[in-house]
């Protein structure tokens, strides 16, 4: 039987009945489109004393789950707080109302937590208050998820988790979840915007992915 090689970053954008690829009815060009089940790369962004950071390239109808994530998020000023808004229909959302949310943070002795939570607010906090600095070896990392984007029948909610290193090895674990109050909640969610509450994004890479049905 012949073999088809799959390269690194080969699998893309459209999912492989499994089935299929069992009976080897699957030819080359298939194959680099992406098996059913695997995480698809939409996006990436490197911030750069950025202000705000936009994730929005391919979020849409086509996949029923996708995954944002942070990769070693700086700030640009010390002591800060991650915070995230979405895009529902068509535009980021800033109400003063707008955002319920629930995050947790401890420390990896768990001798030491906090919870960040609001029922009415215009952002919704990653993190417990000011986690993220800019000392050496201060950084953060999270996955954000968020299902079905395109349903207007559903509410847009969104749930993550990560983690934190201080510069003196305080690492914490944070998670947590929010979802859209503000009027037609129902409206399509295309973009996730992320940004501190004080200073900018110093540095990171920020990705969004796709997962094939």
């Amino acid at each position: 039987m012949a073999l088809t090689k799959i390269t690194a970053g080969g699998l893309a954008d459209n999912s492989v009945d499994s089935d299929a690829y069992v009976n080897t009815s699957i030819d080359a060009a298939h194959l680099a489109s992406g098996v059913g089940g695997s995480w698809v790369k939409l996006q990436s962004t490197t911030a750069s004393d950025s202000s705000e950071v936009d994730m929005e390239t391919g979020i849409d109808s086509t996949y029923d789950v996708y995954m944002i994530t942070g990769t070693s998020i700086v700030s640009a000023s010390d002591q800060n707080t991650l915070l995230c808004r979405l895009k529902i229909g068509g535009s980021y959302k800033t109400g003063s109302s707008d955002y319920s949310y629930h995050a947790d943070t401890s420390n990896m002795a768990v001798s030491w937590s906090g919870v960040a939570a609001e029922a009415a607010s215009s952002y919704m906090k990653m993190s417990f208050t000011d986690q993220y600095s800019n000392g050496d070896g201060e950084d953060g990392d999270f996955r954000l998820y968020f299902h079905d984007p395109e349903n207007t029948s559903k509410l847009k909610k969104v749930y993550w988790d990560g983690f934190q290193n201080t510069q003196n090895n305080d690492s914490r674990l944070m998670q947590g979840a929010g979802f859209y109050t503000g009027s037609s909640p129902n409206a399509a969610l295309t973009g996730v915007r992320f940004f501190f509450n004080s200073g900018a994004v110093a540095s990171g890479i920020f990705t969004t992915y796709g997962l094939t049905k």
